[in-house]
Formats: structure tokens, sequence, C-alpha cells
């Protein structure tokens, strides 16, 4: 009794061999997925399975497994991963290093690094920027056309015509030259790097006749006016004198006339002998030896 044939065989002998052609093309597929199509952005793959990668802050400590999945353990202090990734090791933070001239702009954490920037005053040598450099500074006669920043230096150029500048400068602008007033002339012109230098006008000559001939003309016033006064002064001076005088003359004139009746007033000497005195009895005083009159004794 023959064996009956086999549905594949059926198949095989009814579909030919296109249908075998698809039946083998389609077999690698049922044996297993494709890891490349199934895997997803923070994966990766590993003996035909997808591992997760490890997020940022975090390294890889163990992979993953039929029994386990991915291990990862955070950064450690002054360490940080800043991306999704598979490798066991974090990054350093930077330095900024003084001597190069930076300076540290933010702290790192585990996700981020160090922040250096270029020190006030100084800008990156390259687009590396492995070294800060001082800023370039603008000569007289140049203005500031980009003040410096962290990454450039500064740009100059010329300044235009009737402007200047006349010192270094990193953020000076050129200036314009002063403008005369109308009563002054232009000393020296200026230049890029000076300016204007104005001087008042001379006056005409007619302006200084005319303010001499003032000043004259006051000083001949005020001489008459000096002179008037004076003699005024002396005049009234001698007057008062005079009037002094005359006084003085009147005065003298009454003197010797109350001379005169003073004398005229005197009494006559009397020649009579004078008298004795007496005491209260009647009685002659007695006089001391010497004396002109002498007392008589008390008769008895």
């Amino acid at each position: 009794m023959e064996d009956e044939p086999s549905p594949t065989r059926e198949n095989e002998r009814q579909g030919g061999p296109h249908l075998s052609f698809l039946c083998h093309g389609v077999e690698p597929f049922l044996q297993g997925p494709v890891v490349a199509d199934i895997c997803s952005r923070n994966q990766y793959q590993k003996d035909g399975r997808c591992c997760s990668l490890c997020e940022p802050g975090k390294k890889l400590s163990a992979e993953c497994s039929e029994l386990s999945g991915t291990v990862c353990v955070d950064c450690d202090e002054g360490e940080f991963q800043d991306r999704w990734s598979k490798e066991t090791y974090c990054h350093q933070h930077s330095y900024c290093d003084t001597n190069a001239g930076f300076e540290q702009e933010s702290e790192g954490t585990t996700t981020t690094d160090v922040k250096c920037r270029c020190q006030l005053g100084r800008h990156c040598s390259s687009g590396l920027c492995e070294t800060c450099i001082l800023n370039s500074a603008c000569e007289p006669g140049y203005r500031v056309s980009q003040e410096a920043s962290r990454y450039s230096d500064t740009v100059c150029s010329p300044c235009p015509n009737r402007t200047f500048t006349a010192t270094k400068s990193h953020t000076e602008k050129c200036q314009e030259w002063t403008r005369c007033n109308s009563d002054e002339t232009e000393e020296i012109p200026g230049s890029s790097v000076s300016d204007v230098v104005c001087e008042p006008q001379p006056r005409s000559r007619a302006g200084i006749i005319i303010t001499v001939s003032v000043v004259l003309l006051l000083v001949t016033l005020t001489g008459v006016l000096c002179y008037l006064w004076y003699h005024r002064n002396k005049a009234k001076k001698g007057a008062h004198v005079e009037a002094e005088k005359m006084n003085d003359l009147e005065n003298g004139k009454l003197l010797a006339e109350t001379e005169i009746l003073k004398k005229n007033n005197i009494p006559e000497e009397d020649n009579d002998p004078e008298l004795p005195e007496t005491t209260v009895r009647g009685h002659p005083v007695a006089q001391e030896e010497g004396k002109d009159f002498h007392m008589s004794q008390e008769e008895n």
C-alpha cells in the first residue's frame, strides 16, 4: 500500500518551485526577530536581544541577560555623563585654568560639565578656545566699530572726517571736532587724534580806539572831579581856620579887658598899724619874742 503523500509534498507538487522559494525566504524570519528593526533609540543589541542604554548621569555596571536587564550606577562626584550610553565610565569635569585666562561660569553636575569662559577683558585665542588672550585696544585716531566678546577680539576702524580719538580705548567712539563760536577763530586745526583749538577773535582797530577813548575820558573826568573835591575841601578848611582865628582874637580881647577890670577893682593897702589882739577881759594878748607886738601883763 502506497503511502499517502504528505501535505507539504502535495503543496510542493501543486505550487511548483515558486511556492518552495517563498517558504525558504520566510524561514529566517520564523527562526527569530531581526534585532536591528526592533531595538528602540535608547537600546542596543546584545546577543540577539535589545538591552537598555544607561541614562545621562549614569554609567554601565552590567549588561542585560535572559534573566535581568541592564544595570546602571550613578557617576561619581566630579564626573558627568551627558547622554544615553553603554559606557562603563563617566567623564571628569573640566578645569577652568586661571593661568590660561579662564574663569568658571557654572558648576558641573552628573549630567553636565563645568562651564568655563574667558575672564573679563579676554577672548578665545582660537575656535577651540584652548586659551584666552587680552582684548586689543584701538589706537588714537581709530574708533571701536565692534567691541570684543568672549569669543572675538575688538574690531577697530579709522575715525571719519572731522572726528577724532585722543587715547587708546576698548570702547571709545570717535568724537566730533569742536565748532568755534562766532566770536572765536580756529587757532589750531583738528586731526584724527586731536580736537580743534578755538581762541577769541582779536578786536578791530576801531573797537580798540573806542575802548581807549572811553577809558581816557573816564580817567579825565575822574581827575577833574578829584581836583574839584580837593580844592573845595581846602577852601572849607581855610574858612574854618579863619573863623577860628577870629574867634581866638575875640577871646583874647575879652581876656585883656577882663584883666584890666580885675586890676581896677583891687582894694588900697591899709597902712595903719594892726591893733594887738585882746583877751576876753580886754587885756592885750602877749606875743612871743620877736613878734611886732607884745601883750601887757595883766594887772594884779
